[in-house]
């Protein structure tokens, strides 16, 4: 039995320990996905930017910040596809606005799944993850995973640790840059696809019904 308290926008249940959601309305959701989504886009341009002009540490402080909107991406996309059909509001887990830790964590798990899972459902959404993915970027992935909002604030800021350290104080190469933009680009384009095909892509019932039909196509 789980116990649900409800205060304004927020609820919290009670199941052994409280957790903190976000309540958003079912007609916002494809609002609150496009505009993570392109803010995501902003930040890759501002990286593309920054690369260009051999700035590897702030670019990639970009790059990571995008992924942070993509973990919003994520969650928004998951919970409007659990409850579109019924036309519920959205419960977003509200960690993935307040904790910077498990936004990587939930994107690096979400890449690491799409990536593994692309000959079925993924090839019908985006471009080939799996052709863009390396070893390396794939050993990267881990990194970020546990140490993402460590690794970015290394890439900007200043702190002091027995004396001043002045941002950047960590080397990032200009390959794992661009390796890190070719992934979140092609992460993305799944996004714009499932907007584009709003409510197909979020609708199990509508899925269910168009599949196999000519107006399945768009997935193809």
């Amino acid at each position: 039995m789980v116990d649900v308290r409800v205060d304004r926008g927020w609820v919290t249940g009670s199941c052994g320990h409280n957790i903190k959601v976000k309540r958003i309305p079912m007609k916002l959701a494809k609002q609150g996905l496009q505009a993570c989504l392109d803010n995501a886009g902003r930040l890759v341009d501002a990286a593309r930017t920054l690369f260009k002009a051999s700035r590897n540490e702030l670019a990639f402080f970009m790059v990571l910040t995008a992924y942070e909107e993509m973990a919003k991406c994520h969650c928004i996309l998951e919970e409007t596809v659990r409850v579109y059909d019924l036309q519920e509001d959205l419960l977003v887990d509200a960690c993935v606005f307040e904790y910077h830790p498990a936004k990587y964590r939930m994107t690096m798990d979400y890449l690491d799944d799409w990536i593994a899972t692309w000959d079925s459902l993924a090839t019908a959404f985006s471009t080939a993850l799996g052709e863009i993915d390396t070893p390396e970027l794939s050993a990267d992935r881990k990194v970020i995973h546990q140490n993402g909002f460590q690794i970015r604030n290394e890439c900007l800021y200043v702190d002091y640790e027995d004396g001043w350290m002045v941002g950047p104080r960590i080397a990032i190469s200009r390959e794992r840059v661009e390796q890190h933009l070719k992934m979140i680009v092609s992460m993305m384009g799944g996004f714009h696809n499932t907007l584009r095909n709003w409510p197909l892509s979020v609708s199990k019932r509508e899925f269910a019904a168009r599949e196999g039909t000519a107006e399945f196509a768009p997935f193809k």
